[in-house]
């Protein structure tokens, strides 16, 4: 089956069970011009080139192609920079770019790094797509062990969750050929989805939660297991207030640890409870997609032993015991994107036509 067969299995599914924003909830219908600056990596960028936003892939020879020149051109001129991140094979190699120049504090060496690494890659692309570990031992050479450890969670979280603000922010505004660009505005509005088709099928995939759709390997019939985004995992809808059986719970813990589409739907006001984004924002303080995707299911799973015969999600957080939390003095913070990671999902959700 392939991505636009199941499109319309989810968007069928989907539209059974999410809700419209209700009143006093304003749900996002575009992204400011000072929202998509910040957001996007500056570094590279002078003053008279902060209209634009671009968005480059890693894995994409046009890509490449077209970064090898500017950095022939004008290493400093190259603009603002988005990445795209969903396919599996790119998240590591901009995850060690991006946590690599994290681990300084200063802007200024921040750019000098990432100018550098980026470089770098451009190229010998080839190199180091067949060879990410190589990759990344050539950003850690690069790292600030006076500030910061290499292993530091911290800083390898931080880079994940900006990456996928990033994959987020180009669904939403549509900004998914590469390379491609956006022309800001002082309001950049989020365009239409039209339902039934290509684009609305693969938002949804795209903004489902990451680290829940990256198997290590997804078999295809007839076919050699793929890097790339899989085409073929199920899909799962939780009401955090349905009340569910322990089987039923066991089986979503299994699904998780193999990989889904998985979405928290319903009403806003209870897809955004405070319960519900402390919960979430207990595995983005974690550093990789497999150890987020691990104690997710294992989060699960304990959800699934619970003695009760029937339980919601929401009644059931505060009875399991050992639930991942973010570090205090980094909880706003994680549950602040916890939140944007739902709200950009009801966005997708109101611009469905």
């Amino acid at each position: 089956m392939d991505l636009k067969c199941i499109s319309l299995l989810v968007m069928l599914s989907a539209s059974q069970l999410i809700t419209t924003a209700q009143e006093g909830y304003k749900p996002r219908t575009s992204f400011t011009k000072e929202e998509l600056v910040a957001g996007s990596f500056s570094w590279l960028a002078n003053e008279d080139n902060r209209d634009e936003l671009n968005v480059f892939k890693l894995s994409c020879p046009s890509c490449i192609q077209e970064l090898k020149s500017a950095f022939e051109n004008n290493p400093t001129n190259v603009g603002l920079v988005n990445l795209s991140t969903y396919r599996k094979g790119d998240r590591p190699l901009a995850q060690s770019l991006l946590a690599t120049t994290l681990s300084y504090d200063d802007e200024s060496k921040r750019a000098e790094v990432f100018s550098q690494l980026l470089e770098l890659f451009v190229n010998s692309s080839e190199q180091f797509l067949k060879n990410p570990a190589e990759w990344q031992t050539l950003c850690l050479g690069f790292w600030n062990l006076d500030s910061y450890k290499i292993d530091d969670r911290r800083i390898w979280a931080d880079a994940l969750n900006w990456l996928d603000r990033q994959n987020r922010t180009n669904m939403l505004l549509e900004m998914t050929q590469f390379p491609g660009s956006l022309e800001l505005k002082a309001e950049n509005k989020i365009p239409p989805i039209t339902r039934d088709t290509y684009r609305d099928g693969y938002s949804f995939v795209a903004l489902s939660i990451p680290w829940l759709k990256y198997p290590d390997t997804h078999p295809v019939p007839g076919k050699t297991p793929s890097l790339n985004h899989p085409e073929q995992l199920p899909v799962t809808l939780i009401d955090p207030l349905q009340q569910s059986s322990q089987t039923v719970w066991a089986d979503r813990a299994k699904v998780a640890r193999n990989g889904t589409f998985w979405h928290f739907v319903g009403d806003p006001e209870i897809v955004l409870h405070p319960r519900l984004l402390t919960f979430l924002a207990g595995f983005l303080d974690m550093p990789t997609d497999q150890e987020r995707r691990d104690a997710f299911s294992k989060a699960i799973e304990q959800i699934s032993t619970e003695r009760s015969r029937s339980k919601s999600l929401l009644a059931a957080l505060p009875r399991v015991k050992g639930l991942p939390m973010a570090d205090p003095e980094r909880q706003t913070v994680r549950v602040e994107e916890a939140r944007n990671m739902i709200e950009d999902f009801l966005a997708y959700d109101l611009m469905r036509k």
